[in-house]
């Protein structure tokens, strides 16, 4: 069976949005990470910046977010 991906999305400050990519393990949704580094990536918030996020959330569901550079 395939592993199955989600997403955790944060709000650190009132700029910046943060997704975690998840994995499930053992019945539970845990961060995933490559290396030893989560998968995550930021989104400024300034225009535009929920094309970013939904991109953001689709490459986690997919399984597909990197814990470091840009997507």
């Amino acid at each position: 069976m395939p592993p199955k991906y989600g997403a955790r999305v944060y709000f650190p400050d009132d700029h910046t949005v943060q997704v975690k990519q998840t994995i499930l393990k053992d019945g539970r949704y845990v961060v995933d990470t490559d290396a030893g580094r989560h998968r995550e990536q930021f989104a400024t918030i300034e225009p535009g910046w929920e094309n970013r996020l939904a991109a953001l959330v689709e490459a986690a569901r997919d399984g597909q977010l990197p814990s470091h550079g840009d997507i």
